[in-house]
């Protein structure tokens, strides 16, 4: 039976690094945690800030924006780009869908385009 190679990141260098410096074992996963705190809540923030916004939740990016649609970008297989479409159109707020991912989105003159979308969930 083969077994798949762990990849060495730097936490695992790091323990060596923390016996080389005399550090107590019991420490290591205390320091490893402390490290990424600020990452994680980071993260968490987004999430929390972010919740429910489409265009983020499918890894989507904006290309061009103008006083009446903004134009979405979705790079990837046919499914993901479908996903991406059915999620705005349930909003009726496509303008135009083109299959090679790029979806022209209505929205107000006056918000920006997580503005518009986030009142639209809430209508449905």
């Amino acid at each position: 039976r083969l077994l798949k190679p762990v990849c060495a990141n730097v936490d695992f260098y790091s323990g060596f690094v923390y016996s080389m410096l005399g550090l107590p074992e019991e420490l290591f996963t205390p320091i490893f945690a402390i490290s990424r705190i600020s990452g994680w809540s980071a993260h968490r923030i987004e999430e929390i800030v972010n919740v429910g916004k489409i265009i983020r939740k499918h890894g989507a990016r904006i290309v061009e924006v103008n006083p009446t649609y903004t134009i979405v970008e979705k790079k990837g297989d046919t499914e993901e780009i479908l996903k991406l479409y059915r999620s705005l159109n349930h909003l009726d707020v496509v303008l135009q869908f083109v299959r090679s991912g790029r979806i022209a989105v209505t929205k107000s003159l006056v918000e920006t385009l997580d503005k518009y979308l986030e009142e639209r969930m809430k209508e449905k």
